[in-house]
């Protein structure tokens, strides 16, 4: 069962209100199709059933990638596509607050799971998990236009005139072998607008479905793989 810590999660304990709260309108003006993720595993990506609307996740898996060849992970620290915005209560040291609180509850989460450890080697891979706003167009994952957590938020509660668009926050997860950079699986979880538009105004409505998010992107990140060892 999930760590009912993870509630604190960098959207949710060190950003909090301070995030949802941004006022200052954002545009976005450049195309970007990611980043995070290799582009070939975003082309390869499956969709995977959620239970919770407007909610979807994708889902790569290598198909040489066997659970049992692993009995150690590394958790990289999480990231955060949210810069400081001093004017707005979202400072440097709440965002690094956010990356060691994800990262540390990460561990412990996994830790029933797995031995965690912090040197590359044999039989051990290699967590990443990132967290971003963007724009969707489109069905399928294909984010366009990248952008931080607090300006996703904020053209979900503001935005008007989107026609095909809409705004969404992204938990990315991907897991490489520590020693060959080998990409095993990787995970996409979007969160639509229409879920958090009215939602997110409320902190502390916004601290329980957080809750919920990342709780399911790490379940579905490894959807479906528990048989596939």
């Amino acid at each position: 069962m999930m760590r009912k810590n993870i509630l604190q999660l960098a959207l949710v304990a060190s950003l909090g209100a301070a995030v949802v709260a941004c006022a200052t309108p954002y545009t976005p003006t450049a195309e970007n199709s990611g980043g995070f993720l290799p582009e070939y595993s975003i082309n390869l990506m499956k969709p995977v059933p959620t239970d919770q609307d407007d909610v979807h996740a994708f889902v790569y898996k290598n198909p040489n990638f066997h659970r049992s060849d692993y009995d150690k992970l590394i958790i990289e620290e999480a990231s955060l596509n949210q810069k400081a915005v001093e004017s707005q209560g979202i400072t440097t040291d709440k965002i690094a607050d956010a990356q060691s609180v994800i990262t540390k509850d990460l561990k412990e989460m996994l830790s029933k799971k797995v031995t965690i450890t912090n040197k590359p080697g044999p039989r051990t891979a290699k967590l990443s998990v990132a967290i971003t706003g963007a724009m969707l167009e489109g069905d399928g994952f294909r984010p366009r236009y990248l952008m931080p957590i607090s300006a996703a938020l904020q053209i979900a509660q503001h935005a008007t005139n989107l026609q095909n668009k809409k705004p969404i926050l992204i938990i990315e997860t991907k897991v490489v072998d520590s020693q060959t950079n080998e990409l095993l699986t990787t995970s996409a979880t979007e969160i639509g607008g229409d879920k958090f538009r009215l939602q997110s105004s409320e902190s502390g409505e916004f601290k329980k479905i957080a809750k919920t998010w990342v709780q399911d992107a790490i379940k579905y990140a490894f959807k479906n793989q528990a048989n596939n060892d």
